[in-house]
């Protein structure tokens, strides 16, 4: 989620807003090799810096108890912001979101997103879909696939990462 959420410009402008206004946020989270390995295997110098924002606030969502109503509200919000037409799309579907018929749909993902199931898109669908508290219908040959083989990424650069440090 970091990482989708540090590719988009318009996000790292308003992550350096948040990070200025909410005294909670303190510093971005940095110091997980783990993730440091990983931010720097996917991207840039400058991306990765964000990446380390992005993970302050989500985690925020999951672990500031004292802020973490807010958290959440920025998160969701930030979310929003970035994926407009996920975000529609899971607002307007009732309790179980349909999966395959808003990747399937020409008019689902307008210019500013792309149209295809990245993996960046996908995380923020199953993100975003838990933050509103919406069930996403995964029954079916699509959503297995692609959510298997983000599995199959992940547990990559794990492996990778232990075994080489």
């Amino acid at each position: 989620m970091a990482l989708a959420i540090a590719r988009k410009e318009r996000l790292c402008q308003e992550l350096d807003r948040l990070y200025r206004e909410e005294a909670f946020l303190g510093k971005p989270a940095a110091g997980q090799p783990f993730y440091e390995y990983y931010y720097r295997q996917q991207a840039d110098a400058f991306v990765a810096g964000y990446c380390h924002k992005a993970a302050g606030l989500l985690l925020a969502v999951e672990q500031t108890r004292d802020n973490q109503g807010r958290a959440l509200e920025l998160a969701t919000a930030l979310l929003q912001t970035g994926w407009p037409d996920i975000a529609a799309h899971l607002r307007s579907s009732g309790s179980m979101v349909p999966f395959d018929s808003f990747w399937h749909s020409p008019q689902a993902l307008s210019q500013s997103e792309k149209a295809e199931i990245t993996r960046d898109n996908f995380c923020v669908f199953l993100y975003l879909a838990n933050l509103l508290h919406k069930e996403i219908k995964n029954d079916t040959a699509l959503f297995e696939l692609i959510f298997t083989n983000c599995v199959k990424e992940e547990l990559y650069f794990r492996t990778k990462f232990a075994i080489s440090h």
